[in-house]
């Protein structure tokens, strides 16, 4: 009877578990968007390398327009796959609901990569920190440029016989230079599958869960999207 009784108590409180989490999600409800992205790279020698991408994203339910983002980028690897130090250029059209424009935006970034293969898994460790100047033609904005320091882990597992691998990863964004002060305001869950076709194309399907924390009116947002890119 006992082990009926406590069966019972972890049913009820699985049960309350799942509708705390409805009540959570019933008051603030992501919005749900897609990510296209296409990327193209070029290797000089085994150390260096460049790359061009576009990335198109939805929000609203998939409704509406977010953002169009054109990235180019440079790395040198000084220790071959275990330091990996990049730049790079974003430019950003990002789409002002009440406005009803777009909002041009200027970002550099610089970072530092690094990874572990243990077996079949890749552990990799990406630290970034970026500054993003906002346009101000036509209103002004309390912060800008807006900057950023993201840190991200990932972990990845290369299935036999196949040339898939699956992955997930976290990431957490840490605004600095703000006005009110500096804190962790944003944080990114994200899982996929990447499938190699050979050593120059590769397709990657993912979904991607956006939280923001520690702000007035925080908002989150769930998207599926899909990415390819070709190394020559």
């Amino acid at each position: 009877m006992s082990r009926i009784n406590d069966k019972y108590k972890w049913l009820g409180l699985i049960v309350l578990c799942l509708l705390f989490q409805s009540s959570l999600f019933a008051q603030n409800e992501p919005d749900f968007g897609t990510n296209l992205g296409i990327d193209f790279s070029k290797k000089f020698g085994k150390k260096f390398e460049i790359g061009i991408g576009e990335e198109f994203r939805t929000m609203n339910n998939v409704s509406a327009v977010d953002r169009f983002m054109t990235t180019a980028s440079a790395s040198y690897s000084p220790i071959r796959r275990y330091l990996k130090l990049g730049a790079g250029y974003v430019f950003i059209a990002n789409w002002q609901d009440v406005e009803e424009y777009y909002s041009l935006r200027h970002r550099y970034f610089g970072q530092a990569s690094t990874k572990y293969d243990l077996d079949r898994f890749t552990f990799g460790l990406r630290s970034r920190y970026q500054i993003t100047y906002l346009d101000e033609s036509n209103k002004r904005y309390k912060w800008n440029p807006r900057n950023y320091w993201r840190n991200k882990l990932n972990v990845s597992y290369k299935v036999p016989k196949i040339a898939l691998s699956p992955f997930v990863s976290g990431e957490i964004f840490y605004r600095t230079n703000y006005y009110k002060g500096n804190v962790i305001d944003a944080y990114r869950l994200e899982g996929g599958l990447k499938y190699d076709f050979d050593k120059r194309n590769t397709l990657e399907l993912m979904c991607r869960y956006d939280e923001e924390i520690n702000i007035k009116n925080p908002a989150s947002r769930i998207s599926v999207g899909l990415f390819y890119s070709y190394s020559f």
